[in-house]
């Protein structure tokens, strides 16, 4: 049992190497993804990033089994059957209302 929150570790669990996740899950799905930079961010978003699982390894002994070719193939057969529903405005504003949103100067939106 742990004695205090110090003693909490978070450890990823993913493949070590870089994956272009968005184009992995439209192959999953059978489409072509297209892509559109408005310039448009979240503040402190991280653009990309790789997780080194070498501390999984060595403290959990622990091993991916599931891809991540094959995870994005199962969600998107789950994900397949189910309702889109386009909320990117009403999402705009709660980030505006939290002062967390935000354009590059080479956005052409207003």
């Amino acid at each position: 049992m742990m004695k205090n929150k110090s003693e909490v570790q978070l450890l990823p669990t993913c493949s070590n190497k870089p994956k272009p996740v968005v184009l992995i899950l439209a192959r999953a799905l059978g489409v072509t993804p297209l892509f559109e930079d408005c310039g448009e961010f979240r503040v402190g978003d991280i653009h990309a990033c790789v997780a080194d699982l070498s501390q999984t390894l060595d403290k959990l002994n622990y091993k991916p089994t599931v891809s991540l070719e094959e995870g994005m193939r199962e969600f998107a057969s789950w994900a397949n059957d189910k309702r889109s529903l386009d909320q990117y405005q009403s999402t705009v504003e709660e980030l505006k209302a939290f002062g967390i949103f935000g354009r590059s100067e080479l956005s052409d939106r207003p």
